[in-house]
């Protein structure tokens, strides 16, 4: 997640059909080894939403 400004230089893009719910959409990025790119809905671990 990012500024696409920054980020597109090194070769991170945004890929329409890979979604994280609460995240927009031109912030999301991913570096791929496919040209085809990612796609689905992306979750996080339980361990990261652990409370303290």
């Amino acid at each position: 997640m990012g500024d696409p400004k920054y980020y597109e230089r090194f070769g991170f893009r945004n890929f329409p059909d890979l979604i994280l719910d609460g995240v927009p959409q031109e912030y999301f990025l991913t570096l791929t080894f496919e040209k085809n790119g990612a796609r689905g809905i992306v979750e996080f671990h339980q361990g990261f939403s652990a409370n303290c």
